[in-house]
């Protein structure tokens, strides 16, 4: 009689555990849900994400080139701590990275460890920054390790296009936060020499 008493109070206590965790991934859902859709709602057009991607092209050299290729392990993940092009800088934190986890929609991909997902971005960093280095053998050989790699962790080409997309927007929306700090920057500076023109 106890022991059967006990085994209600567990089964009551697993039934609590079951529906908290529940509620939680309930809540985790629809907080995804509510980032996407104000994401989605700042639309970057076509032309945008030419210029965007125009911008890296110009201002990746050898030096950040080499920088990247260098951190790569065996394995195919890379341990450096920031992507650099110019001015233009991404720092891989923690904080950072859980940023951009945010942009997957899929719970299973966000619990991905940030190595994966680091590994991810750099090989569209590869695709939209470093596209010139593409004819190089070093550029080759570390994006399809580096692939290998992501295909490995995720065994899911759905999966692993959305890890992927996720990434992409991700760069292109940093790239475009930087070009409108830069423009509202130039703004600011030309209406200055403009006061103090007519003040002369």
């Amino acid at each position: 009689m106890a022991n059967q008493k006990v085994l209600e109070e567990q089964k009551i206590e697993w039934e609590d555990a079951y529906e908290k965790a529940d509620s939680e991934e309930y809540l985790i859902q629809q907080g995804i849900v509510v980032h996407n859709e104000l994401s989605k709602k700042i639309t970057v057009d076509h032309d945008t994400n030419k210029t965007i991607c125009g911008m890296f092209g110009s201002t990746a050299d050898d030096e950040c080139f080499n920088e990247i290729i260098n951190s790569q392990t065996n394995n195919g993940n890379f341990k450096c701590r920031e992507l650099i092009s110019g001015p233009f800088k991404i720092k891989l934190s923690e904080k950072n990275i859980d940023s951009l986890k945010n942009y997957a929609e899929k719970l299973c991909l966000r619990r991905l460890e940030n190595s994966v997902w680091i590994t991810s971005l750099i090989i569209v960093y590869f695709e939209i920054v470093l596209a010139k280095y593409k004819s190089d053998s070093k550029w080759s050989s570390a994006y399809n390790s580096a692939k290998n790699l992501v295909q490995q962790s995720v065994r899911n080409h759905k999966y692993e296009k959305e890890l992927h997309d996720a990434c992409e927007k991700y760069l292109l929306r940093l790239g475009y936060n930087y070009l409108t700090k830069k423009f509202i920057l130039l703004k600011n500076l030309k209406n200055k020499k403009y006061h103090r023109e007519n003040l002369l």
